[in-house]
C-alpha cells in the first residue's frame, strides 16, 4: 500500500515535477558513466603521444651531446589494463605501428629485443601462455632493454583483444606491443617486390617463412636481438659481451631462433637479404631461415670451419657452441614437458650454463602431441617458468599452455 500511495502522488500534477527530475538525474548519471568509459577507451592515444614526445626528447638530447637523458634511464609509460576499457564489447586496443618508434630504435644506444608473431590476423588475442612466457623472460632478464613483441599483419592496423596475458605483458614498463604492416615495412627495401607480390603468403609455409623474412628485415633496419617465441632468456645479453652472435644446431646449420646484431645494416644481414631476394624458396620449411643464415655467415668465415661444440669467429660475427642456446636438442624436446625428466634437464642446464633455452614448441605440432603442463608436477618447463616468467605462471590457471 505504501508503494502504491507513492506512485499515486507522482501521478498528480505537482508530483510529475519530481518524476521529471528523477528521470533527468538518471540520464545525467548514465551520461557521466558512458563518458568515463569511452574516455578510458581513448586514453591510450594520450599515452602514446606522451611516449612519442618522450622518445623524441631522448633523441634530441643525444644529438645535442647531452648525456643526462639516456634511453635506458627512461621509464616509458605503459598502457595499463584500464586503458582497455571501452563502452562497447569486446574490449580491444588499437596497437601502435612499429615504424612510429623507428627513430628511437635506429639509435644504436638503444638496447632492443624483438619477438615476432606472424599470423597476419587483424584482430589478435594473447592467449598462448608459453609465448607470453618468452616475452616476459626477456623483459625480466634484461630490465635495461626495450622488449618489442611485434604482431605482423597484411592489414592497415591490428586490434588487440583484452586478455589476462595482455594485462601481464603491458604491466612491464620495458615491454612494448606493436604491429608491423609487411607492405609498409618492406617499402623501399630490396624485398619490397617479394612482399608486395604476396609471394611469401602464397608459399607452403606462409607463417614460418614470413617470420624468417621479417626477423632479418627488423634486425637489418634496427640491429638488436631477435628471439623466437619459444626461447627463454636465462642471462642478460650484456653479460654475453659479444656484439654479433648466433648458435649452431649442428656442424652444418646455424639456427635463427637466437640472433644478435650489434648495429643496423650489418654485413651479414645485408648478405642475407640479398640471398632472400635472389633465392627465396617457397616450398621448403627451413630453406629461407637457418640454411640461408648459415650461408650468409659463411661468407665472412674465410675458410673457418663451423663446429657445433666450439665457439667460432667469422669476421666480427661469433657463433657460440650449440649448448649456449640449444643445450637440449629438438629430438629431445619432450624432456621439457615430462616430469620424469626434470632432474635430468636440471643436470644438463647446470653443466652447460646456457644463455638461452630453446623449448622447441614447434615439435608439438610436428608430432601432433599435446602436453598439458600442470603446476602440481615438477616439469622443467613449468619450473623454469616460475623463475623466468612468474607473472605469466601466476596468471595461467591449471594448465601452462
Amino acid at each position: 500500500m505504501k508503494y502504491q500511495s507513492a506512485i499515486n502522488k507522482l501521478r498528480k500534477p505537482d508530483g510529475m515535477i519530481w518524476l521529471y527530475l528523477l528521470s533527468g538525474a538518471c540520464c545525467v548519471v548514465f551520461c557521466i558513466y558512458a563518458t568515463i568509459k569511452i574516455t578510458n577507451g581513448f586514453s591510450e592515444e594520450k599515452l602514446l603521444k606522451e611516449n612519442q614526445e618522450l622518445l623524441m626528447k631522448i633523441r634530441q638530447n643525444q644529438l645535442s651531446g647531452d648525456k643526462t637523458l639516456k634511453p635506458e634511464n627512461i621509464e616509458v609509460k605503459t598502457l595499463k589494463p584500464e586503458n582497455f576499457q571501452t563502452f562497447f564489447e569486446p574490449k580491444t586496443f588499437k596497437l601502435e605501428n612499429i615504424l612510429s618508434d623507428s627513430e628511437f630504435l635506429e639509435d644504436e644506444k638503444t638496447k632492443k629485443i624483438f619477438l615476432l608473431e606472424t599470423h597476419m590476423d587483424e584482430v589478435r588475442i594473447l592467449e598462448n601462455a608459453r609465448q607470453a612466457c618468452s616475452v616476459e623472460s626477456a623483459a625480466i632478464t634484461n630490465p635495461e632493454a626495450h622488449v618489442y613483441f611485434i604482431l605482423a599483419t597484411n592489414s592497415s592496423q591490428v586490434l588487440l583483444k583484452y586478455s589476462e596475458l595482455a594485462k601481464v605483458l603491458m604491466s612491464y614498463n620495458n615491454i612494448h606491443i606493436r604491429y608491423l604492416n609487411i607492405y609498409e615495412f618492406s617499402k623501399g627495401t630490396i624485398l619490397e617486390s617479394l612482399i608486395a607480390q604476396n609471394t611469401i603468403l602464397k608459399s607452403r609455409f606462409p607463417i614460418e617463412h614470413m617470420a624468417d623474412v621479417m626477423r632479418v628485415m627488423v634486425l637489418s633496419r634496427y640491429g638488436g636481438t631477435y628471439l623466437d617465441l619459444d626461447v627463454l632468456s636465462l642471462v642478460p645479453i650484456a653479460v654475453i659481451n659479444q656484439e654479433n652472435f648466433a648458435c649452431p644446431e649442428n656442424d652444418n646449420v646455424i639456427t635463427n631462433a637466437v640472433v644478435n646484431i650489434g648495429h643496423k645494416n650489418h654485413e651479414v644481414m645485408q648478405a642475407y637479404l640479398h640471398k632472400l631476394n635472389s633465392s627465396y624458396n617457397p616450398n621448403e620449411w627451413a630453406a629461407n631461415g637457418p640454411n640461408m643464415l648459415t650461408n650468409a655467415i659463411r661468407l665472412f668465415c674465410e675458410g673457418t670451419t663451423l663446429e657445433k661444440h666450439r665457439m667460432t669467429k667469422c669476421g666480427d660475427f661469433t657463433t657460440f657452441s650449440s649448448e649456449k642456446c640449444y643445450p637440449i636438442e629438438y629430438g629431445d624436446y619432450w624432456m621439457f614437458y615430462n616430469s620424469k625428466s626434470y632432474k635430468n634437464v636440471t643436470k644438463i642446464l647446470n653443466e652447460t650454463q646456457p644463455y638461452f633455452l630453446h623449448i622447441w614448441n614447434k615439435m608439438l605440432n610436428f608430432t601432433q602431441q599435446e602436453f598439458k603442463l600442470t603446476y602440481s608436477e615438477p616439469s622443467s618447463y613449468v619450473e623454469l617458468g616460475k623463475k623466468y616468467c612468474p607473472q605469466v605462471i601466476r596468471t595461467t590457471e591449471k594448465y601452462f599452455r
